[in-house]
């Protein structure tokens, strides 16, 4: 995976030149960040509507804006004393974020059954329980900084409100925060108790499988975790010979890896959110699957979801 330079070769690592698609991407991206935007200024009256949206285009800004982050540690452009290669071991914990932004919309539009409207109150009303609960720890744990826990209260109260008004949530559902629903972790999204449709349960967990689950152990920093980017950091311990294999080839696959598994959640949220909201990005959203289908994880994912999706 190449995001600038030159190819090279590593056994067992397909090359895909990430240039010719680089402005169509972008544009996508863009593309769809005001056109939802048009569409709350289309329903001014309508709050909860206007306030979905406005949590979509960030989670649309927040997905672009993690890409270009990730692409910037795993260029392979020189930028001497500026970026280590190693800095690309910190992606994993980005590329997750990713993957919950994209469970988190995806999740809504499938339990919605075509209005994720309900499931967005039901997100937001569970942000509040847990800001709720992180309010009584402060007050049990840390009673000394009132200064802190007022103004984290006072914080809340405006919360609470902004809940009421847009949201048309009650003062009773506000009242005992305690049974306010918490909103799933894939993994809790994956259990019986949530009614996926199958065709998203499958995807899901296939996404769960394929990436989260590595990316998480890496993130959480578990003894699997830690073996997959200790070899790196401790490469100048070892002999002569292993330390230029591990900064070559064995850098170059987590770099690919980790590029790819990014691309192919920005890929994905594209497509949800296009298929939701009907915007007619289905002959850019193609191409860009076609041009990348030569990476196994993208082809995976669009045999596993978008193939019934998006006409070919």
């Amino acid at each position: 995976m190449k995001a600038k330079s030159a190819p090279q070769n590593v056994q067992g690592i397909v090359t895909v030149d990430l240039a010719p698609i680089a402005l169509k991407l972008k544009g996508l991206f863009i593309n769809i960040e005001r056109e939802l935007e048009r569409k709350a200024k289309e329903n001014p009256g309508h709050r909860c509507f206007n306030q979905a949206t406005v949590f979509l285009r960030v989670s649309t800004l927040s997905m672009y804006n993690s890409y270009e982050a990730i692409l910037w540690l795993g260029s392979d452009a020189e930028e001497t004393g500026k970026r280590p290669k190693k800095a690309m071991l910190a992606v994993p914990s980005i590329t997750r974020t990713m993957i919950d932004n994209l469970f988190t919309v995806g999740f809504m539009f499938d339990q919605g059954q075509g209005s994720f409207l309900p499931n967005y109150v039901w997100y937001a009303k569970s942000s509040y329980r847990d800001a709720w609960e992180e309010l009584q720890r402060y007050k049990k744990d840390f009673p000394q900084h009132d200064d802190y826990i007022n103004f984290y209260e006072n914080e809340l109260k405006k919360y609470s409100a902004g809940l009421k008004k847009h949201l048309q949530v009650t003062d009773a559902e506000m009242s005992k925060p305690s049974e306010l629903r918490y909103w799933p972790t894939i993994t809790q999204a994956l259990k019986p108790n949530h009614q996926l449709s199958p065709e998203c349960k499958k995807f899901l967990t296939w996404l769960y499988d394929w990436s989260y689950r590595e990316i998480s152990q890496i993130a959480h920093h578990t003894a699997w975790g830690v073996s997959k980017i200790g070899v790196f950091l401790l490469k100048e311990s070892l002999d002569t010979e292993r330390p230029a294999r591990i900064e070559g080839d064995g850098m170059e696959r987590f770099r690919s890896g980790q590029i790819a598994n990014a691309i192919v959640a920005l890929l994905c949220f594209a497509s949800e959110i296009n298929r939701h909201y009907h915007l007619n990005h289905d002959a850019d959203l193609l191409q860009l699957w076609k041009y990348l289908d030569k990476l196994p994880v993208i082809q995976e994912a669009w045999d596993v979801r978008y193939r019934q999706f998006l006409s070919s």
